[in-house]
């Protein structure tokens, strides 16, 4: 071998040693980027998840408030429906007496109040 084949054999290692460093190198630069990109998703759908919990929690709350109004109104309702129903008991019992009394002095009594069905 003469000394030209040598240098062109160096020389030939060289760039293939160089070649070799490159590609692994830009394999490592790919995956740390595909890496990173998966982190940056993964970062993203955990803020994104933690939004979603705040935002249930701030619904939760708000059922609450709406769940504690809806009872306090609710025991305002029944106690005016009870209302309700007390008076119209002791309107029937003041249309009965005032039918008895008034069969009992000979005028015939009319019953005009209509009863409502529940």
């Amino acid at each position: 071998m003469d000394y030209y084949a040598v240098a062109g054999m160096v020389v030939f290692v060289l760039i293939a040693f160089a070649t070799f460093y490159y590609a692994i190198r830009k394999s490592i630069s790919e995956q740390n980027d595909e890496r990173n990109k998966a982190m940056e998703a993964t970062n993203q759908l955990t803020k994104e998840i933690m939004e979603l919990n705040l935002n249930f929690k701030h619904m939760r709350e708000q059922d609450e408030v709406r769940d504690r109004r809806i009872d306090s109104h609710s025991k305002d309702i029944d106690a005016i429906i009870e209302s309700q129903r007390r008076n119209e008991k002791v309107l029937d019992l003041h249309d009965y007496r005032i039918g008895s009394l008034e069969n009992a002095i000979g005028r015939p009594y009319v019953y005009e109040r209509t009863k409502k069905e529940d």
